[in-house]
């Protein structure tokens, strides 16, 4: 049977799908399973039905919880965005009690109002935290239970290992001190532990609500209604009730319900959401449209012929879906290194109970129970867990600084390892405006007289379309003070031009075809006209008299962006849909490695796939609903400010004032910010190396010295506050 896909409840961390992924593969049934952390969803190979309920089972042991989704179907971002709001009332809430603890315990009230009960108000404080905030941690312990630790079972270790000696100094405050620890509690190390990994995991939820959104603006572009042709008329009907072969009727300004072959009508199609470009596409008996795009200011009749997941646009989100399924190459060192460390500190607390029980001085019972509680506290992973959110939560600030949108931690990582950035070019390396490079007469128009009047007769035109191209001409004309000449009748050919009637004669305004059609010489046209964007004016039975040329201009930082990715070996190319020739034209003037023309949405993914099976590590720069599939097979995405809502969603970062130099800035900061990480990681693996003999009591035997609990949590403390000080230099760092 096909693959199905759910949507996967209770995870935390990359660590949990790979552990879904570990125990579906061994449930009967199950022949592959691919686990989407990001889109909190999965894809399983069932050989049949009677399997979903096993691993419902297995993946409910483990406290996830299945759902199942039908094919193509989006994800919501509501669900993430109530998760968002969730930790941030969790983080309020921790927060305001974590300050509480700390007056109880280290401020101005630790002694109110007697030691004994100050230690109760703490515990009180503490439960909420614990028993709330403080869940997803026991599942943690609940993974590690099963065999399958992440970084939530460490986190869980930690509190467990503050709260036992904290209980039992509460319970029995006489006698912990027979047994050979201080009368102390730890709750404010637990509050405070919550509250750090807390703040990461709401970075996190506020990530994957970004995520989601991509899948919901494609689905806002499915139509909500067609009109079907029948004998008896017409009949308004969900696009869902549609068949090949149905015939629908399309007004002017609706939504083109399904994929379709014109049969009668023309018009211009509006396909800027799914091809970037921002010109209207002339429509005419035989042409395709497709299912989304937004029809101009014809009446057409369409046959259907591709409906549900066969569209167009159905296709786009499937690959939308299937990018985001794809796990980037990503190193989760933490996670990855929690899988080993904790079986290992357990073996190391095991054994040190053990000898301290055995060989250790009286009390024994108290001397182990105090080093086996110091090797788990000064083992508590907060400073590991912490490495990599503070460098992100201050490496975001900067970005926000420099104008930049950055949707999760892992982009930096992703930046730091990018060796090629492919382009799209209108709207991204341009500036998305088509403006006028060239005006050109007919050689019979060579009089300034003639010139004039023939450039008033065009902007009368062209301020009676709607079209771009007229538009740009139309402002063009106004601003060197050309006239208006009035016009007798009127009429817009759809997708082609439009004609008016001055002085009984009748003049045609539009492109190559519709002139030609109408009478219009089209002598002494330059060679390769018919290759660009342009406009002609002409008077019935006569030769041309005018054409425009226009040019979408290259943003003017491009070329200096470009220049200084190529100095850094990064390869630069540029994939579009405009025709061969233009990109071309732009690939040359801005010195790129290649460009490539002609490309549809899920062209342009296929590209970069082939690029990364050669080793390139990839990212892309859009701005259009077309460039969804590309934002999201890349290794990173980039959308420039003016981006379309889907290309936003999409992205990894957002270019929020639309400088294409703020990418290079970003790369800079990235390669700072991932070297903070690792020295974050590197001082917390140190730290744990080194201390844990020192707290096991390697150097009692030699020198009677001893790390007591207390002293533990110090450490433990101080490690973490070393990790937020150095993230914290990014702050004073040059991008």
């Amino acid at each position: 049977m096909p693959a199905q896909q759910f949507r996967i409840k209770g995870m935390t961390c990359s660590a949990c799908a790979m552990a879904i992924e570990t125990v579906a593969k061994k449930v009967s049934g199950v022949t592959g399973a691919q686990v989407s952390f990001a889109t909190e969803t999965g894809v399983f190979q069932l050989e049949g039905e009677s399997s979903v309920p096993r691993l419902k089972e297995q993946l409910q042991r483990l406290g996830y919880t299945l759902e199942p989704l039908s094919p193509g179907q989006p994800m919501t971002s509501k669900m993430s965005v109530d998760e968002a709001w969730r930790e941030k009332i969790k983080l309020l809430l921790v927060g305001i009690l974590a300050f509480l603890i700390f007056l109880l315990e280290m401020g101005p009230l630790m002694h109110w109002p007697n030691h004994h009960v100050n230690q109760w108000l703490q515990a009180i404080l503490a439960l909420p935290v614990i028993v709330w905030p403080g869940m997803r941690f026991w599942r943690g312990l609940k993974s590690l239970i099963h065999g399958h630790p992440n970084m939530d079972s460490l986190v869980g270790l930690g509190m467990v290992a503050s709260l036992v000696p904290s209980i039992l100094t509460l319970v029995f405050p006489e006698k912990v001190s027979a047994w050979g620890f201080e009368a102390r509690v730890y709750f404010e190390g637990i509050v405070f532990i919550i509250f750090f990994i807390g703040l990461g995991h709401f970075l996190e939820a506020k990530a994957k609500g970004k995520t989601f959104s991509a899948l919901e603006s494609l689905a806002k572009l499915k139509a909500t209604s067609a009109r079907l042709i029948t004998t008896q008329g017409e009949e308004e009907i969900s696009p869902a009730r549609l068949k090949w072969g149905d015939r629908l009727l399309i007004y002017p300004g609706e939504k083109i319900p399904a994929d379709g072959e014109v049969y009668q009508g023309e018009s211009s199609i509006d396909e800027s959401m799914m091809t970037g470009e921002s010109l209207r596409v002339s429509k005419k008996n035989g042409d395709k449209v497709i299912a989304g795009t937004i029809n101009g200011d014809g009446v057409l009749k369409i046959e259907v012929r591709g409906v549900g997941e066969e569209t167009f646009l159905s296709q786009i989100m499937k690959s939308v879906i299937e990018a985001q399924q794809q796990k980037p190459k990503l190193q989760h060192l933490a996670d990855q290194v929690g899988k080993w460390f904790v079986p290992a500190i357990l073996v190391i607390a095991a054994a040190t109970f053990v000898v301290w029980f055995v060989v250790g001085p009286e009390p024994k019972l108290g001397h182990a129970l105090g080093a086996l509680v110091a090797v788990l506290v000064i083992a508590c992973p907060c400073a590991l867990g912490l490495a990599t959110p503070m460098a992100v939560s201050v490496a975001s600030g900067e970005a926000g600084r420099l104008g930049l949108m950055i949707k999760g931690g892992e982009t930096f990582e992703k930046a730091n390892d990018i060796t090629m950035i492919a382009f799209d070019k209108t709207g991204t390396l341009t500036e998305g405006r088509p403006t006028v490079t060239e005006v050109l007469f007919h050689p019979s128009v060579n009089e300034d007289k003639n010139k004039q009047r023939t450039l008033a007769i065009l902007k009368s035109l062209a301020s009676f379309s709607g079209h771009p191209l007229s538009k740009s001409a139309a402002a063009y004309l106004d601003d060197i003070d050309i006239s208006d000449i009035e016009l007798e009748t009127f009429e817009n050919v759809p997708g082609r031009g439009l004609w008016a009637t001055i002085l009984g004669e009748k003049w045609y305004l539009g492109n190559f075809s519709f002139l030609l059609g109408n009478g219009v010489s089209l002598d002494s046209l330059p060679p390769g006209a018919d290759a660009k964007a342009s406009i002609l004016l002409g008077c019935a039975s006569k030769p041309w008299s005018v054409m425009l040329t226009f040019e979408d201009k290259i943003r003017p930082e491009a070329k200096r962006m470009l220049e200084i990715l190529k100095a850094r070996a990064i390869k630069t190319v540029l994939l579009s849909g405009d025709n061969q020739n233009v990109v071309d034209q732009a690939a040359k003037q801005l010195d790129l490695f290649t460009g490539q023309g002609g490309l549809l949405p899920h062209d342009k993914k296929i590209i970069i796939e082939k690029y990364q099976h050669l080793g390139e590590r990839v990212a892309f720069v859009g701005d259009g609903i077309n460039d969804a599939p590309a934002l999201q097979q890349a290794n990173l995405s980039f959308a420039v400010g003016t981006a379309s809502d889907v290309a936003q969603a999409s992205a990894d970062i957002i270019i929020l004032r639309g400088d294409l130099l703020k990418l290079v800035e970003f790369i800079n900061l990235s390669r700072r910010t991932v070297a903070i990480m690792k020295q974050n990681l590197v001082w917390a693996f140190a730290y744990n190396v080194a201390l844990i003999p020192l707290a096991a009591g390697i150097l009692y035997p030699a020198f009677g010295l001893k790390l007591p609990p207390v002293l533990a949590s110090m450490s433990m403390a101080l490690s973490s506050l070393s990790v937020v000080f150095n993230a914290l230099r990014l702050k004073k760092s040059k991008v």
